[in-house]
């Protein structure tokens, strides 16, 4: 494992999935100063961080540390709803998903 697979992994995890540091910080309930230094590899997670990260991501430990490549059938993406949003065009969203996801199945 490279030094800092976790942080390209953050990175990577927190940018294809449109979220600012500001506010990912916000909802691990971390400083963003935090963040970024487990980004740039200045900092190391602790435990209470790596499962805040995986339950928020939907991901493995493993994931995140770099030991899976997370590749298997079962896989989920955790997509973020802009907060901006009425609970109502959150359901639209929602619904499309799950239309697109049993289209491909049938």
């Amino acid at each position: 494992m490279q030094s800092n697979s976790f942080g390209r992994v953050l990175n990577y995890l927190r940018e294809s999935n449109f979220i600012s540091k500001t506010k990912l910080a916000k909802e691990i309930n971390v400083s963003r100063q935090l963040l970024a230094t487990l980004e740039s590899g200045h900092s190391v997670p602790n435990a209470e961080h790596l499962l805040a990260l995986a339950s928020f991501f939907n991901v493995s430990v493993d994931y995140l540390l770099g030991r899976d490549s997370g590749d298997s059938e079962n896989k989920k993406t955790h997509i973020v709803i802009p907060d901006e949003l009425t609970g109502e065009e959150r359901k639209l969203v929602e619904d499309y998903a799950y239309f697109i996801l049993n289209r491909r199945e049938n």
